[in-house]
């Protein structure tokens, strides 16, 4: 017996008609699986500009884009809605703060410890703390 008269089919059109059924169903079943979501169509960037840059201006953007793509910044750039600039910090002010921190949780150590205290340290090492972190003890 063949496949045909197996699944009940007695003529060519009428199994190609099934056949045609059957492969409609697998090709629905798999449009159903995971991915990307689809953007709506009113937001879809459908339209490509180029722009030509000589090495100067080309190594400008670079500069300037950080973890931005070259098109992605140009986009920003044109639409004004470039990213706030934001200054590098300071490396010794950053190492004056991880000092004044770790000052902090020795102070903040020995407060919840059972150990007799001496308050009038505590309270000078704070005070210290407060005026490294603003600025006025160098």
């Amino acid at each position: 017996m063949n496949y045909l008269a197996l699944r009940g089919l007695t003529s060519c059109s009428a199994s190609f008609t099934n056949i045609k059924k059957m492969t409609d169903e697998i090709d629905k079943s798999l449009k159903k699986r995971g991915g990307r979501t689809p953007i709506p169509e009113e937001l879809r960037r459908k339209h490509c500009v180029s722009v030509r840059l000589n090495d100067e201006e080309l190594a400008w953007l670079n500069a300037h884009r950080k973890e931005h793509l070259q098109g992605e910044y140009l986009r920003m750039a044109a639409l004004n809605k470039l990213p706030p600039i934001v200054p590098e910090i300071n490396t010794t002010t950053y190492k004056n703060l991880a000092i004044c921190a770790s000052n902090l949780n020795q102070i903040s150590k020995k407060i919840n410890s059972n150990i007799d205290l001496n308050l009038s340290h505590i309270l000078n090492a704070i005070t210290e703390l407060q005026d490294s972190i603003l600025g006025l003890k160098k």
